[in-house]
């Protein structure tokens, strides 16, 4: 069994530690038995990387800001929202 994961394919992340710290990438896919997802960068040519999901957090790039996730029901349709 897997442990739940806020973070989906395609959604821009922040990495908060490690050697790659302050970056912004776009997550390619998620492993949801290791935890981790592949990162790839925007701004560079490195190979995408795995990156564990407790160091990623959800990066919006219209207000250009990261921030934990929530989610209410709104019509019922359940929605992100950043927490912050």
């Amino acid at each position: 069994k897997h442990q739940k994961c806020h973070l989906k394919s395609g959604d821009f992340v922040f990495i908060q530690s490690g050697d790659n710290r302050g970056k912004i990438g776009k997550i390619l896919s998620i492993n949801k038995k290791k935890l981790k997802a592949l990162v790839s960068f925007q701004n560079s040519s490195t190979v995408p990387l795995f990156i564990h999901i407790s160091n990623l957090f959800f990066y919006d790039i219209v207000l250009s800001q990261f921030s934990r996730i929530g989610y209410t029901v709104q019509n019922n349709k359940k929605e992100r929202y950043l927490k912050k």
